[in-house]
């Protein structure tokens, strides 16, 4: 009902006769005579309550039917019943029991959801009462889509069955989800269902699951064509288990060490990565691993590796060091060409041979490279019927740094080299001050050059220019120097019979003094031993000088030790090793008396005193004592404590060094610049029963420190049973290089490793790591740098001479090592143990040894006396 009312002077209104229990609206405008305004907003108000009227129809129904509503499911009920009237209630009827039907579930509640772990989670739900009867339930998980996924539903992932009595319907309820998908996103929902029917709780709150650790890359592949690079190609895992922000790739050669390198992920849907490896060489077995890092978990991912290995082709050798050739004529028929390996790099595949070509002026043409490295050119007998101008003076796969003659021999035991095959340039190892294998050969050696001889060395013309090129050939190509010009000596004319005059005069004027320093030495009574000792240089048989009787006995001991055949020398050790192995003791003792005694003058400088370990052991010999380059104004700074020392193929295949002390480091990596060494054998540790051994003179894995001009960077660490493997990076200025440690870490402090075995492996597997060329001498060092690294030489040295000769000689080679440096093979177990380490090369038998005597070592600066070193 609507009405209006208007009002001109009286802002109250009364309303009357309105309906009781009635709410009302109320609103007031104002007007004018142009018309009313808009109304104010409505005011409702409700009516009081009144009696009620009377009802318009009463029909009376006579019923006994009641229908009781609102009754909870599967109850029992009691129902009574009493009559009623005017004069009041009769008496209730005896108890009814009713049960009601079993009913629909009301949905369930899901309190809560959360992650227990990468994955699980747990749900926490509880039913609402009343109880409808028997229930079982339902729990599902779903899954939803994750950012990177092509679906758009959600997924059924798992479910929970169980069923509730009216024991447990009021009480909460937890359940485990387990075998979730790691960092994926879930909900849950319950449904419970009794006969009648069903109901289905809502939809949980989204929950993710904690990240875990990725599982393996997919599909591990790597591109293995070029020479100076791998390419590694992978796919995301199956299962990420995170958001993946980078790859790991580690790779290197087993053994050897390991790099690694990191690719960021900047989008995380990308499937297909790769990543390049510039830092590798060919002809290297590499094994190459990937592994994911996923956000917020510390540990990475499983690793996926490529199928076997990835050995890259080698490549054209890139010209290194052209100083390091030189040509020059060395007699009116032949020139000598002086090199060494430093003159092609091996970074692109190892040097397998080389070739000298050779032509009058410049017919043997500019530089080449290609890939061809069977390509065949003119020999000897072509160029001597005039067919070419230019020539192979070297024979097919012809590489003189794998037969190299020796300069000299050591006559003091008749020790004696290796025995090679004739070179038809007849090449020998030569020093060169940068200290890197170097050779000197000579083009036209060879007299007689037959027509069946394809290539041949023939002799040159005299006084004629001619070019000279080198070419080096890997595998996969080949690359040459510039040719380099130069002439062959003339053939001496009447010019020299002055110069043959004047050397007639100085050799009358040597003699003359020759005579009188005879004179004054029969005087004297020394001349006898200095013609023994000059006769002995030169090979021959002198009669022995007079010398006092204890000297002429340890002569007559040495003497009564000779090689011995391999054939025999497993019953030679078991024969010295009879009776308290006393003739092992013997044999030491002969050693012990008849090594060299030097002066050592330098070492006992003031400047100098302070860089020895030990007051007993000097690098006394002056002509095979290690020199470093000397710093201006600063005395004694070309001063270690090393020495070069002859092995079976080069006669400074060895340097053996004290271990570093504080303030020797510098030094230490000095010399190892210098000497261009690549390969370090340790055979201490630093500290060794409570005792300073040896400084670590190498950083930490992983950081770099500074050792006076050089920067050093320990790249890789590895950890093996008997020893580790450190690879470091040393700079100088814009200089690099890679220089290996092999450190020996199961020598124990007194006496020798448990068995042969240990050492001989150790070795083998520093054999295996050096490289095809090295530039340098190998590094030993212990303590002292005498009983423990002339062990490690004595071995290594025997081990490759039973490779190419019948007979072992392990007397001479101790004696020979100590010629070179003080002590070397310092204790009479130590001798004993190289015994056993050739038998078992021999043999392949472990003997037992003993231990002996040691020669004494003196402590520098108040330390105390070391026999272990």
């Amino acid at each position: 009902m609507h009405t209006r009312r208007n009002l001109t002077e009286s802002t109250t209104f009364f309303a009357e006769n309105l309906t009781p229990y009635t709410e009302y609206s109320f609103q007031v405008s104002a007007s004018t005579s142009v018309g009313f305004g808009l109304p104010s907003a409505p005011l409702k108000v409700r009516t009081g309550v009144a009696i009620p009227s009377a009802p318009i129809d009463l029909e009376f129904i006579s019923s006994t039917n009641h229908e009781i509503v609102d009754l909870d499911p599967y109850a029992n009920y009691s129902i009574w019943i009493s009559a009623k009237t005017s004069a009041g209630s009769g008496p209730w009827t005896d108890a009814l029991v009713a049960g009601t039907k079993i009913g629909v579930p009301k949905p369930a509640q899901i309190l809560s959801v959360r992650s227990e772990s990468s994955g699980s989670v747990t749900v926490e739900w509880s039913t609402i009462s009343p109880y409808p009867g028997p229930t079982t339930y339902v729990l599902e998980v779903w899954k939803k889509p994750g950012p990177c996924e092509d679906s758009t539903g959600v997924i059924r992932h798992t479910a929970i069955e169980g069923s509730r009595g009216s024991g447990e319907w009021r009480f909460k309820r937890e359940e485990t989800v387990e075998d979730l998908v790691p960092y994926t996103e879930y909900y849950v929902r319950i449904f419970l269902k009794t006969v009648v029917g069903e109901s289905a709780s809502a939809n949980s709150t989204v929950i993710k699951t904690d990240p875990d650790t990725p599982g393996e890359p997919r599909q591990v592949v790597a591109d293995c064509k070029e020479s100076t690079q791998i390419k590694v190609r992978w796919k995301t895992p199956s299962r990420p288990n995170g958001q993946i922000v980078e790859y790991l790739v580690r790779y290197g050669i087993e053994y050897d060490g390991w790099s690694e390198k990191a690719l960021l992920v900047g989008n995380e849907c990308q499937e297909n990565y790769h990543l390049i490896l510039d830092d590798v060489r060919p002809e290297r077995k590499y094994k190459i691993y990937v592994r994911a890092k996923a956000k917020g978990v510390e540990e990475n991912g499983s690793e996926a590796s490529i199928k076997g290995y990835c050995v890259l082709p080698a490549g054209i050798p890139p010209i290194n060091d052209l100083k390091s050739l030189n040509i020059y004529g060395s007699s009116p028929t032949t020139l000598n060409i002086d090199w060494s390996t430093n003159v092609f790099s091996d970074g692109m595949g190892d040097i397998i041979h080389y070739a000298i070509f050779i032509g009058v002026s410049d017919a043997v043409g500019n530089a080449s490279k290609g890939k061809d490295i069977t390509e065949i050119f003119p020999s000897w007998s072509n160029y001597s019927v005039g067919s070419t101008h230019f020539y192979q003076a070297t024979p097919l796969d012809w590489n003189p740094f794998n037969k190299v003659t020796p300069g000299f021999h050591v006559t003091l035991a008749q020790w004696n080299f290796r025995k090679v095959d004739p070179d038809p340039l007849e090449c020998k190892e030569i020093e060169v001050t940068n200290n890197n294998f170097a050779v000197r050969c000579t083009v036209g050696v060879e007299e007689e050059c037959s027509a069946e001889r394809f290539y041949c060395n023939g002799p040159l013309q005299p006084n004629t220019n001619y070019g000279v090129k080198l070419r080096a050939f890997t595998r996969g190509g080949f690359s040459e120097t510039d040719p380099i010009f130069t002439y062959t000596n003339p053939i001496e004319g009447p010019s020299s019979v002055v110069g043959i005059v004047i050397g007639i005069i100085f050799v009358f004027l040597l003699a003359s003094v020759f005579v009188i320093g005879a004179i004054v030495l029969r005087r004297k009574g020394k001349l006898d031993q200095l013609r023994y000792t000059i006769l002995s240089r030169f090979g021959r048989q002198p009669t022995a000088p007079e010398l006092p009787p204890e000297q002429v006995l340890q002569l007559e001991a040495c003497s009564l030790v000779k090689p011995l055949n391999v054939q025999s020398f497993g019953d030679h050790v078991r024969l010295m090793m009879s009776d308290s192995h006393l003739k092992f003791s013997q044999e030491f003792e002969v050693i012990r008396q008849n090594s060299p005694k030097f002066p050592c003058s330098v070492a006992e400088m003031d400047e100098n005193r302070s860089k020895n370990r030990w007051l007993n052991i000097f690098p006394c010999k002056r002509s095979f004592r290690v020199k470093l380059l000397p710093l201006s104004d600063e005395p004694g700074s070309d001063f270690v404590n090393a020495n070069y020392i002859p092995g079976y193929s080069s006669l400074r295949e060895y340097i053996a060094s004290q271990g570093p002390l504080a303030n020797t480091v510098d030094d230490f990596w000095r010399l190892i610049w210098e000497q261009s060494v690549s390969m370090i054998v340790m055979l201490t540790q630093c500290v060794e029963r409570g005792k300073n051994k040896c400084e670590q003179y190498w950083p930490d894995a992983g950081e770099a420190k500074h050792y006076g001009d050089m920067q050093v960077r320990t790249i890789s660490e590895s950890m093996l049973s008997s020893y580790t493997i450190r690879l470091y990076h040393v700079q100088l200025g814009s200089q690099e290089r890679r220089v290996k440690q092999m450190h020996f870490t199961h020598w124990p402090d007194f006496g020798c490793p448990e068995s042969p075995d240990d050492l001989i492996n150790f070795i083998r597997a520093v054999r295996d790591h050096l490289p095809r060329f090295k530039p340098g001498p190998i590094l030993v060092h212990c303590s002292a740098g005498v009983g423990r690294t002339g062990t490690f030489i004595a071995v290594d040295r025997l081990s490759q001479q039973l490779h190419s000769s019948d007979s072992i000689d392990i007397f001479g080679t101790v004696m020979e090592l100590r010629h070179h440096r003080i002590n070397m093979v310092q204790t009479e177990d130590q001798y004993i143990y190289i015994h056993l380490c050739v038998n078992q090369l021999v043999d392949d038998i472990n003997r037992p040894r003993e231990k002996g005597s040691a020669e004494a070592i003196y402590s520098n600066i108040g330390m105390e006396k070391d026999t272990n070193v």
